[in-house]
């Protein structure tokens, strides 16, 4: 299938990690009023550290939203630096952002994280993602 035709589960059971070795982020300090970064301590070369970036944007009174109220917004945003062939260093990037209005259910989040998460490994979005294909 492709990306034109794809097809998500509402509710699933769950994702499962099988295999891999895992890699341990600490944090690395504050960003910001509202954020934090992450960063991998055994990544000795700061050229090259793997970070994830966190950040929580809370709503505020705003008379021109359908209830009065901006939305909340929540990002994560994993950063991987290489270096190419040519010497030059480049950030490969995840970004993850998720908003919502502050009276959404907790059944309504589950399912928007459900969602997002299969966006991300969903076969039918494999070719979106590697090879930038819309169909």
């Amino acid at each position: 299938m492709s990306l034109l035709n794809a097809q998500l589960m509402v509710a699933p059971t769950g994702y499962t990690v099988t295999a891999g070795t895992a890699i341990a982020f600490s944090s690395f300090g504050q960003i910001g009023q509202n954020g934090y970064r992450l960063g991998v301590a055994a990544d000795t070369d700061s050229r090259t550290r793997r970070t994830i970036e966190t950040k929580v944007t809370l709503p505020r009174p705003d008379v021109t939203k359908p209830n009065g109220y901006t939305q909340c917004r929540n990002s994560a945003t994993f950063k991987r630096p290489i270096i190419l062939a040519n010497g030059k260093v480049t950030v490969n990037t995840v970004q993850i952002i998720m908003a919502y209005d502050v009276e959404t259910s907790d059944v309504e989040k589950n399912m928007l994280i459900d969602i997002g998460g299969q966006m991300l490994i969903d076969a039918d979005f494999t070719s979106f993602w590697k090879a930038q294909a819309q169909s």
